[in-house]
């Protein structure tokens, strides 16, 4: 016969463990989504994308210089921000 408090043990490790896992798929969703953004929003990109639209190379070079210093770089500040802020309500 198993004895009771065994048997809350084992409960009480299964619970912790659905909880790590639910936490790391929230952690790794959270990394992926990250790396997307910070694709999607590099500057390089942006060029990239306005030579495929058809602008000439210099137009896309002049428009991506304005996009990094004016947009990316105030965009990059906020989103570190809300990033830690979002992890660390994940992780407590």
């Amino acid at each position: 016969m198993m004895n009771p408090a065994s048997t809350n043990l084992g409960r009480d490790c299964r619970a912790l463990a659905v909880a790590w896992q639910k936490t790391y798929t929230e952690r790794l969703q959270m990394k992926i989504y990250r790396g997307w953004v910070q694709h999607k929003t590099n500057p390089l990109h942006v060029y990239c994308r306005l030579i495929d639209l058809g602008l000439s190379a210099h137009l896309s070079k002049r428009l991506g210089i304005l996009y990094e210093r004016h947009l990316y770089s105030s965009f990059v500040k906020g989103i570190r921000v809300r990033w830690t802020l979002l992890a660390k309500r994940l992780l407590s």
